[in-house]
């Protein structure tokens, strides 16, 4: 299994032993690889999917992004789907299972004190189109063929989880999640498609 996107998928900043790809390989026993790169848009991620995903052949891919393409206005919704679903498109042709991901919101507060904070990025207009690119990847999901892409929600799961505990106890800078966050990530992630 690859697992392909950006920081989160990485597991940053913390060792990546901590990150949710790791903490499904120890769970499972599959071999798991990360493919998560820093500060990565859609764009990127799709640019070296050839050669991170489908060069290892492997049986089932991971794919999470599309934080990036907003923060750093790289991107509109419609055009990180599209990218998104190209992906998929290169999964399926060569027998890829798809679990396709909706990424996880920012904490606009904290996001603005701990993370370029001289940046002056509006993290409640990323959250809006973080919302409706999630939307957009549900809505796809439902109609395809579920043997070959699973959609699951990480979104409003992560925000709930945030709202039970706090959100220094779910994101680290409000952009990525804790250790805590990220077993909380691969506890979802094992529940949708451990046993498929």
């Amino acid at each position: 299994m690859v697992c392909i996107g950006n920081s989160i998928t990485n597991g940053f900043p913390f060792k990546r032993s901590q990150s949710f790809p790791s903490l499904i390989r120890e769970a499972t026993g599959w071999d798991v690889i990360n493919k998560g790169n820093n500060g990565e848009t859609t764009e990127q991620v799709l640019e070296r999917f050839p050669k991170d995903v489908l060069a290892h052949g492997p049986d089932r891919v991971t794919i999470l992004t599309g934080t990036n393409d907003f923060i750093f206005q790289r991107d509109t919704v419609e055009g990180a789907f599209h990218k998104i679903k190209k992906m998929v498109s290169l999964s399926r042709e060569n027998g890829i299972q798809v679990l396709l991901m909706t990424p996880i919101l920012t904490v606009p507060e904290m996001a603005r004190e701990a993370w370029m904070s001289t940046a002056n990025v509006d993290y409640f207009q990323v959250n809006r189109k973080l919302l409706e690119l999630g939307e957009k990847i549900l809505d796809y999901g439902s109609g395809e063929n579920p043997s070959e892409i699973f959609c699951l929600d990480l979104a409003a799961p992560y925000e709930e989880y945030m709202k039970n505990t706090s959100p220094v106890i779910a994101y680290q800078d409000g952009l990525h999640p804790t250790v805590e966050g990220q077993e909380f990530l691969a506890r979802r992630i094992l529940e949708k498609w451990v046993n498929i």
